[in-house]
């Protein structure tokens, strides 16, 4: 299980683990990484990697939501949370973090990135009560990060806000539906 306190050199190691594994990413495929190279290029053993984390598949969600918690701070404490305010975010984070996402879709680690765009929309709607709100979320995650992959893996595509309007417009359509 993930360690969830706030002791700092807690938060520290996590953090130097999950930026070892960015790097390392850009290196191998996420195959060919294994644990002792994450420890070795964090300077850090591999019990306090085991005290923090089950897998290298916890530390990499670790560093997706970690990453998006940061970006997405400012969203949560305004009063604008519409979900046209909310696909901005998300397209800045992704157009920002281009590389390492690229290098997630590369791996074959989609569902990862799904999930934490998933755990995001969960965290902003989390107030609503929508009826099947999981269900909402799950499948307006899905479909976002679907049009993400797509625009990630096709050269000279369109612009961080050309993305924006065309999720905007699917999102909105469906907000105004359900």
């Amino acid at each position: 299980m993930t360690y969830s306190g706030t002791n700092p050199t807690v938060r520290q190691s996590k953090e130097r683990l999950a930026d070892a594994m960015a790097y390392l990413l850009l290196e191998d495929s996420y195959t060919q990484i294994t644990i002792s190279k994450i420890c070795k290029r964090a300077a850090t053993s591999r019990q306090t990697f085991y005290n923090l984390f089950d897998s290298k598949d916890d530390l990499l969600k670790y560093y997706l939501e970690a990453t998006m918690k940061t970006m997405f701070a400012p969203l949560w404490r305004q009063k604008d949370q519409s979900p046209d305010h909310l696909i901005e975010m998300i397209v800045s984070y992704v157009d920002l973090n281009r590389t390492f996402l690229c290098l997630l879709v590369e791996n074959s680690l989609q569902a990862v990135l799904q999930e934490a765009i998933q755990i995001g929309i969960a965290e902003l709607t989390a107030s609503e009560s929508i009826t099947y709100a999981k269900y909402r979320t799950a499948f307006v995650a899905g479909g976002m990060t679907q049009t993400i992959i797509e625009w990630l893996t096709q050269p000279n595509s369109e612009s961080a806000s050309e993305i924006a309007s065309v999720l905007a417009e699917m999102i909105n359509t469906l907000h105004q539906r359900l």
